[in-house]
């Protein structure tokens, strides 16, 4: 099922133990456009300590309790590598967060998720691997520890997307499916000033060019097609009704009808 982004937010995260904090926003790859962390904001109990939730952890997203329940004990969290949200998140603690969890890092493999195409496929391979079999990212440290492709959610929000004829909007949420964590849409306001407009869906494939430094987002399509294109309501589901109903208003082959 096809998720808000937005909708995660200050939801409360569930360990086996009692609860870890609330969800402040997402950290997702900019290369296969997928959620690869929770970003947390832990409670009083250990200090107020920002930290990273792979969704190979999450057991459960309980929608109308707000809750996200996770594979992990408060112990492990407290334990966990130490982050910095005030500097961009390096290869190097990537690395440091996998090995320390155990797992599989997300880039070693061929799936979406590495060992698979969905982020529970991840636990049960680690818990049947030795450790020492376990992939482990590789490759030259200094390229790793300076190269990074993940972006916060919250930063991108807001970014202006431009068409054929300039500014067509902002950039308001993003839709994720909550089965393997892509991202299939940024949702789109039409007009100048987020709580106004129009809400649209873009497919992040369609974008021709995301400048990260201005903040800008550029597609090949006429201004007057956005407009026009049919109109999303955050309040409610995005069916596959809809979805035929936008890639068709698009002219674009949907993915799941390509041989």
């Amino acid at each position: 099922m096809l998720r808000n982004m937005n909708h995660l937010k200050e939801f409360a995260i569930q360990a086996t133990d009692g609860e870890i904090g609330k969800a402040k926003f997402c950290m997702f790859d900019d290369e296969d456009w997928t959620v690869r962390y929770l970003v947390v904001q832990t409670g009083s109990w250990i200090n107020r300590k920002t930290v990273l939730i792979s969704p190979i952890f999450i057991t459960g997203v309980r929608w109308p309790e707000h809750q996200v329940t996770v594979n992990l004990t408060k112990e492990q969290v407290r334990h966990s590598p130490d982050l910095n949200m005030k500097e961009p998140i390096s290869r190097r603690q990537e690395r440091e967060y996998y090995r320390y969890f155990k797992t599989p890092a997300y880039w070693t493999g061929y799936g979406l998720w590495g060992t698979g195409m969905h982020p529970e496929d991840v636990l049960p391979m680690a818990n049947r691997e030795e450790q020492s079999r376990i992939p482990q990212p590789t490759g030259p440290s200094e390229i790793e520890d300076t190269q990074t492709h993940l972006r916060s959610s919250a930063e991108v929000e807001g970014y202006t997307l431009f068409a054929h004829r300039g500014e067509m909007g902002k950039v308001a949420d993003f839709i994720f499916d909550e089965k393997t964590w892509a991202i299939r849409y940024l949702v789109v306001t039409t007009g100048r000033i987020l709580s106004q407009g129009k809400h649209v869906l873009i497919s992040p494939r369609w974008t021709k060019e995301i400048s990260w430094k201005r903040r800008q987002v550029f597609v090949d399509m006429e201004n007057a097609k956005i407009e026009e294109a049919p109109e999303y309501n955050p309040d409610e589901p995005v069916t596959p009704e809809y979805e035929e109903r936008l890639f068709d208003f698009y002219g674009r082959i949907a993915p799941w009808k390509k041989q």
